[in-house]
């Protein structure tokens, strides 16, 4: 039986790098995109062998999620299932909407919801999608009102197409992140430490954390779940 085929966005480092490894350990060919980290994808590809195939795509420019999905599913032969997880992150508006701030609108709403739109073109009856949110969707920060409006209709995204796509036996789903750790940029300490506070678990979340929340969302084990936001954040602020 050929192996399923699983499309990534932004997978070159962090949660997509977590992702990609989780869904490979899960018996997947998995293609995934990057941008600007060429050197980090072309590492990750050769790390990980012949099952993963990294590809550039600009989720901003027009057209370039629908054709990522098309193209996938045709050099794969099939398309199986997709995690958006690309996203772009710029503070304000204070003073107004920037360039930047269109830019995000484009990669964190746009794409997901061209990306599901033509993915009932390829994929087939138990194919799922799972796209990645934020807890900013439903606890917006002070700073952030563009980012957290692309992450609360990327959830009414995916209520929507779980309605659309569920006749064609097709699942979508989202994960909504807490704060996770990264190695780049680390997080000021006294933004953990607040955030600790307020955390039953006691700890922040981990790039691994959101990987296995998406494997389950992706495999037989939620063949009845569709249309979910999963928060993955340690119980943060109940």
């Amino acid at each position: 039986m050929t192996d399923r085929v699983c499309l990534i966005t932004g997978g070159a480092g962090g949660i997509g790098r977590a992702i990609v490894e989780r869904m490979l350990r899960a018996g997947r060919q998995v293609v995934f995109t990057y941008v600007s980290r060429e050197a980090e994808a072309r590492d990750l590809e050769a790390t990980l062998g012949d099952r993963v195939e990294a590809v550039p795509c600009d989720l901003r420019q027009p057209g370039a999620a629908e054709a990522l999905v098309k193209d996938v599913a045709a050099k794969a032969g099939r398309l199986d299932e997709i995690v958006c997880n690309a996203a772009g992150v710029a503070e304000g508006p204070d003073g107004g909407v920037t360039e930047a701030h269109r830019d995000m609108i484009e990669v964190n709403l746009t794409a997901p919801i061209a990306m599901m739109d033509a993915a009932r073109a390829v994929l087939p009856r138990g194919g799922a999608i799972v796209n990645i949110s934020s807890l900013n969707a439903i606890r917006p920060p002070v700073g952030a009102a563009v980012y957290t409006a692309t992450k609360a209709g990327l959830d009414g995204a995916t209520a929507a197409f779980a309605r659309e796509l569920g006749p064609l036996g097709i699942r979508v789903n989202a994960v909504a992140p807490g704060l996770i750790e990264r190695v780049e940029k680390p997080r000021p300490q006294e933004i953990i430490d607040m955030v600790l506070e307020e955390t039953p678990l006691g700890r922040i979340g981990r790039p691994e954390d959101i990987a296995g929340a998406v494997a389950f969302l992706l495999s037989e084990e939620a063949s009845f779940i569709t249309g979910q936001v999963l928060t993955v954040a340690g119980g943060y602020r109940l």
